[in-house]
């Protein structure tokens, strides 16, 4: 037991004031944070209902359709088909789907006729760039090479003066 007057009174006012703030962290807890934690699941939900309507994938994936954007216009359809299978959008979005793999496979077809020559034509301009890129880099270590040649001279142009009279 505290025997000193003043020391057990700030103690009491310290235990009560910590006991007071653990009571409105409570009260604050309950209340307004885990409300706000309610609410922003809700609109998380919303968001999510919104953004998975079908109506709005079924117009996304057309964009990427229109885009050339296969890839994205199929995992856009695909989740139409998961979120939405019994919709009017989803028939829609079958027919679009078939459209998009046409079209893909056109795609993919072109490019196999066309990257030989794409290849031949990307080398080429890859060689100029490279041998312009090697020769300057030569260029430059020729330089650096000469500047070095010309500091390492005059650091040892005493020494090797000095050994030349030494021989004379």
């Amino acid at each position: 037991m505290i025997k000193n007057e003043s020391a057990r009174t700030w103690v009491n006012r310290i235990v009560a004031f910590l006991a007071g703030g653990l009571l409105i962290f409570i009260i604050l807890q309950v209340t307004i944070i885990s409300d706000a934690a309610v609410a922003n699941n809700q609109l998380k939900s919303q968001l999510d209902t919104v953004k998975f309507e079908p109506a709005k994938l079924l117009a996304e994936a057309k964009t990427f359709y229109g885009s050339n954007k296969y890839a994205s216009a199929k995992e856009t359809l695909d989740l139409l088909f998961i979120k939405h299978p019994a919709s009017a959008e989803a028939g829609e979005g079958k027919v679009l789907y078939a459209a998009v793999d046409v079209r893909q496979t056109a795609m993919d077809k072109k490019w196999d006729a066309a990257e030989a020559g794409i290849r031949e034509a990307w080398t080429k301009n890859m060689t100029v760039q490279l041998k312009a890129q090697f020769e300057k880099e030569r260029a430059q270590q020729e330089a650096d090479m000469i500047a070095n040649l010309d500091n390492e001279w005059e650091k040892a142009k005493a020494r090797v003066r000095a050994d030349w009279e030494n021989q004379i």
